[in-house]
C-alpha cells in the first residue's frame, strides 16, 4: 500500500488542486499568477516528471499561462535525494514544448535542500531547461517561502481549480 502523500511546510492548509501520487501537488494561483509545485518523494523518477509535466501540460492548455503574463513558477524539491538516470533528460524533453509557452514565465524557482550534492545536479539540469524553453534563469533557492512572501503568492481559494478548469 502507497504511504499518503502529505504537504509539507509552507504548504500545509492549501487546498488539493492537483495531486499526482507519482510525483505530489501542484497548484495554480491566479493573483499573482503563480504555477506551484512540491515533489512529496525522495526519489526523482521519470514517471514523476511525466506525471508533474502532463499537469503542467494541463494548465498551458487552460490558457493560464496566456492570461498571466510574467507567471511566477516555484518548484519545492526539498525532499529529493535521489535522482534515477534519465530523469533530468526527461525534464528537458519535456519542458521544450513546441511554441515554447514557457517563454512568458516571468521567474523561475527550484527549492532544494540546503548544501545538498542534488544542488549541483539539479542546477544543471535547470540550466538546460532554461536553454530548451527560453525562459529567464531558473534561480536554486534553499527555501520556497522565500519567493512566495517576495511576490505575495498565498494558497489560492478552495474552489479556484474548478474556475481554472472551467474557463
Amino acid at each position: 500500500m502507497e504511504p499518503e502523500l502529505r504537504q509539507r511546510a509552507p504548504f500545509i492548509g492549501w487546498p488539493r488542486q492537483w495531486m499526482q501520487p507519482e510525483y505530489g501537488f501542484i497548484w495554480v494561483v491566479d493573483a499573482p499568477g503563480a504555477i506551484v509545485s512540491q515533489c512529496a518523494h525522495d526519489h526523482a523518477s521519470i514517471v514523476g516528471v511525466e506525471a508533474l509535466h502532463d499537469v503542467l501540460d494541463e494548465i498551458i492548455a487552460l490558457g493560464f499561462l496566456a492570461e498571466h503574463e510574467g507567471t511566477v513558477i516555484i518548484h519545492d524539491w526539498r525532499t529529493i535525494k535521489t535522482i534515477e538516470p534519465g530523469a533530468r533528460e526527461a525534464w528537458a524533453k519535456r519542458s521544450a514544448r513546441p511554441g515554447k509557452p514557457l517563454q512568458n514565465v516571468g521567474t523561475s524557482y527550484l527549492a532544494v535542500a540546503a548544501g545538498s550534492i542534488m544542488r549541483m545536479t539539479i542546477q544543471a539540469g535547470a540550466l538546460a531547461v532554461q536553454l530548451a524553453t527560453g525562459q529567464p534563469p531558473i534561480k536554486v533557492i534553499d527555501d520556497p517561502a522565500v519567493p512566495l512572501a517576495a511576490h505575495g503568492i498565498h494558497a489560492p481559494p478552495r474552489d479556484s481549480w474548478r474556475r481554472i478548469r472551467a474557463r
